[in-house]
């Protein structure tokens, strides 16, 4: 049976890595959208692998861990 997720409070600094990585690449002309900066900034803090099937957002972001689980 899978447990509940409790997933972190989103706290100040995470906004602040989120404004890094959005800086980041929107100066190599890659913008992405600001609930994804959101995640990952908060991932980021955390040091967590981010879960996710939308690869040609995150997989963008250099600094941030991810795992591809949209294919099956």
């Amino acid at each position: 049976m899978a447990r509940p997720v409790h997933p972190p409070p989103f706290e100040d600094v995470d906004a602040g890595l989120a404004g890094a990585i959005r800086a980041d690449l929107e100066r190599v002309g890659k913008p992405t959208g600001a609930h994804d900066l959101l995640i990952a900034g908060q991932a980021m803090r955390n040091k967590l692998t981010l879960i996710t099937a939308n690869l040609s957002e995150f997989a963008r972001i250099k600094a941030l861990a991810w795992a591809d689980w949209g294919k099956p």
